[in-house]
């Protein structure tokens, strides 16, 4: 795999390096070997190295993404977005922090078969009608 560098801005305020890069090769690289391939070409520790974004033109096996090392681990605590930071680490979720899964409900029996229910026949009150009469 191959890491060309296209950008490199230091931002001082933030107390890191934005970096724009292309890798090639045969297969999209993990995380890891991306941190590690570009940890040697930027000359950067890999825990400072934050992957921002990554890229894969369609049909070529060129990719390309934004990265920032940062100066330190301070500034890298202080202003990096925590999730960023697990991605490219590959930490999990916590005991505490997994989803809830759903109660399993009780397996349903079957139907009881119930003895018939006699019921008294109901009586109708014979309708009364009343005698038509005819107008001329």
């Amino acid at each position: 795999m191959g890491v060309e560098i296209i950008s490199d801005k230091k931002n001082l305020l933030l107390q890191r390096r934005e970096v724009e890069f292309t890798a090639s090769g045969k297969t999209t690289p993990s995380r890891k070997e991306l941190k590690a391939e570009l940890a040697k070409t930027l000359k950067a520790n890999e825990k400072l190295i934050v992957i921002d974004l990554i890229d894969q033109r369609m049909g070529t096996n060129i990719n390309t993404g934004k990265v920032k090392v940062y100066d330190n681990e301070e500034a890298l605590k202080k202003i990096s977005l925590s999730y960023k930071t697990k991605r490219d680490t590959g930490e999990k979720k916590k005991e505490g922090d997994a989803p809830v899964e759903k109660a399993e409900k009780p397996k349903t029996e079957a139907p009881k078969t119930e003895a018939p229910k006699t019921e008294a026949p109901k009586t109708e009150a014979p309708k009364t009608e009343a005698p038509k009469t005819e107008k001329k």
